[in-house]
């Protein structure tokens, strides 16, 4: 006596392939491009539709082409709330409302969220099914802690991407830091002189205890101005004059050689060796 076996039919039929001809597309977040890093990207939702073998409804949503006169067409899934003919808005400055695409990082704790994005620049990946969401749980300098619908936890990164409302997340911590911390590199005019700088922003840079600040020279050889990020020292402020020289006065904010300063005198972003640009007292609190 032998055990009977079923035989599956596994042969090269179409009746076992997916049926694909009804589909709508693929269903991603816009690519990520300098507009939604830097501001934002305004579109309009022309559809709200069924797909097949799909849970929740999908809605075309169409851009103006930033590069060339033309509309382009993108797929999300459809947020609850979200309608035909609303405007939709994709960028790191981008109103916290329904439907809006949007950093992670730029969410308050509590934002629920659907359509979020794993890891950085794959257009979405969780929280994609008909009833599905994540929430924002916590910040910190390098990741948001989210929860997803189902109960279990995920340390996503600082910079995703999402539509805001019950469907979305998205990108990478490196995308927040401003630049390199450092001081002007020495020339002449510093060496028998000085040059006269402004402040122009001071600001919070991730993963740094203190704040940095940009200053902005006119370029001595040419015309342009030059951009510098210096860790801000307690008292500088926005619009403050800086000056840089070994014959610069000796006030908050400015730099001068360590031989020029009297004995006593509190300092932060020394130099450990010639030209090195300040290598010494960068973090929050410390000075020499």
């Amino acid at each position: 006596m032998g055990r009977v076996i079923l035989g599956s039919r596994k042969g090269k039929s179409l009746i076992f392939t997916a049926k694909t001809r009804l589909r709508k597309g693929a269903v991603k977040l816009r690519a990520t491009d300098y507009l939604e890093r830097h501001g934002y990207i305004k579109g309009l939702i022309k559809k709200v539709e069924h797909e097949p073998a799909r849970g929740a409804p999908v809605c075309e949503v169409v851009f103006h082409d930033p590069y060339r006169y033309k509309l382009k067409k993108e797929l999300f899934v459809a947020v609850e709330g979200a309608h035909t003919g609303q405007f939709v808005y994709c960028g790191s400055k981008a109103q916290l409302s329904i439907g809006n695409v949007l950093p992670l990082g730029k969410m308050p704790e509590g934002t629920i969220i659907s359509m979020c994005e794993e890891k950085a620049m794959d257009r979405g990946k969780l929280a994609r099914a008909s009833g599905t969401s994540c929430m924002v749980v916590g910040h910190s300098d390098f990741w948001t802690l989210r929860v997803l619908s189902r109960g279990g936890k995920d340390n996503g990164t600082r910079h995703p991407w999402q539509p805001q409302g019950q469907e979305l997340d998205f990108h990478g911590q490196n995308k927040l830091r401003k630049g390199a911390v450092k001081l002007r590199a020495t020339d002449y005019l510093e060496r028998h002189g000085y040059i006269k700088g402004l402040i122009k922003k001071v600001e919070h840079e991730p993963a740094r205890g203190a704040p940095v600040c940009e200053v902005v020279f006119h370029d001595p050889y040419r015309y342009k101005l030059k951009k510098e990020l210096w860790v801000a020292v307690e008292g500088a402020h926005t619009g403050q004059f800086v000056y840089c020289g070994s014959k610069a006065q000796l006030a908050i904010g400015n730099v001068l050689p360590l031989g020029k300063m009297p004995e006593g005198t509190i300092i932060s972003m020394c130099e450990e060796k010639a030209m090195d640009r300040g290598k010494l007292a960068r973090a929050s609190g410390t000075s020499c």
